[in-house]
C-alpha cells in the first residue's frame, strides 16, 4: 500500500481552526496583471479594493473585515515562480451583488480573481494559515469587530477532527510526518 506522507503542524492546525471560526462571506484568490513593485503597494491595492467594494455596496467601514496572505514564492527544484497574489477571507453584510461587484472591481483595476462564497467545511482558513506559516505575508483588518463562533478550546476541538492523527491530538507544537 503506497501512502503519501504530509507534514502536520499543530500550531498551524489550531490557527486555521481559529480563523475558520469567524463568519466570512467570501474566499478569494486575487492575482495581479501588473505586479506591484513591493509588498506595501500590494497591501495598498488590497485595501483600496476592500474600500471600493464597501463604498459601492454602501457598507460602513467597520462592517468589513478581512484576513489575507500575500503569496509570492519560488518553488524548489527549479519550478516556475508563483505570480504574486492574495488569498483572502472577507466578512461583510450580505448583499446579492457581492460576488459580481467584487469580481468587477478587482478585474478592472488589478488583474484576475477567483471568488466563492465561504464554506466553513472547506479548508480556506487552514490554507491561509499554511501560507503564513510557510512565509507568506499576512494582513488583517477589523477582525476585532467580528463575532467568533468557532470552538472555545482549539486543542479539545482537534480531538474530534479526523484530519488530526490520533497519536498527535494532544500536541500543540512541533512538526510531524504523517500518512495522508
Amino acid at each position: 500500500m503506497n501512502q503519501q506522507l504530509t507534514t502536520y503542524r499543530p500550531e498551524q492546525q489550531h490557527a486555521g481552526m481559529y480563523i475558520s471560526g469567524f463568519d466570512w462571506r467570501l474566499y478569494g484568490t486575487a492575482t495581479y496583471r501588473r505586479l506591484p513593485e513591493n509588498d506595501h503597494l500590494a497591501e495598498i491595492h488590497l485595501n483600496r479594493f476592500v474600500r471600493q467594494l464597501g463604498d459601492s455596496l454602501h457598507f460602513r467601514k467597520k462592517d468589513i473585515a478581512y484576513c489575507a496572505a500575500l503569496e509570492d514564492q519560488t518553488p524548489g527544484l527549479g519550478g516556475k515562480p508563483v505570480r504574486k497574489h492574495w488569498h483572502f477571507l472577507l466578512a461583510c453584510p450580505d448583499n446579492p451583488y457581492l460576488l459580481s461587484f467584487s469580481k468587477q472591481l478587482w478585474e478592472a483595476s488589478n488583474g484576475w480573481i477567483k471568488l466563492q462564497h465561504y464554506d466553513r467545511s472547506q479548508a480556506a482558513g487552514y490554507y491561509i494559515n499554511k501560507l503564513i506559516t510557510d512565509g507568506a505575508i499576512s494582513y488583517e483588518r477589523n477582525l476585532q469587530t467580528l463575532k467568533y463562533s468557532g470552538p472555545d478550546d482549539l486543542i479539545e476541538a482537534s480531538h474530534s477532527n479526523s484530519y488530526v492523527p490520533d497519536r498527535l491530538k494532544e500536541r500543540t507544537t512541533g512538526e510531524y510526518l504523517v500518512h495522508a
